[in-house]
């Protein structure tokens, strides 16, 4: 699964044959969590802290048009 993005404590990665909508696993040294690319939502929380739950939200919303360019390369879109 490549890392598409990587800040601060986080790496955000998208697995090459994942189902949509298009979402981002972010992980951190505490656990990790599954963020909607476009609506932001977060659809999983394994170990990760609230706090940092929403700085990996935050970060996925900055580089949105970023993350999208990721997905719809690594899935042929």
């Amino acid at each position: 699964m490549p890392i598409v993005h990587r800040e601060g404590p986080f790496r955000f990665r998208i697995w090459p044959n994942d189902h949509t909508p298009p979402h981002v696993h972010a992980y951190n040294s505490d656990g990790l969590c599954v963020i909607e690319i476009e609506s932001g939502h977060v659809r999983k929380v394994c170990g990760m802290r609230f706090p940092d739950v929403a700085a990996a939200a935050v970060i996925v919303h900055l580089n949105q048009a970023k993350l999208l360019v990721a997905w719809r390369r690594i899935h042929g879109f």
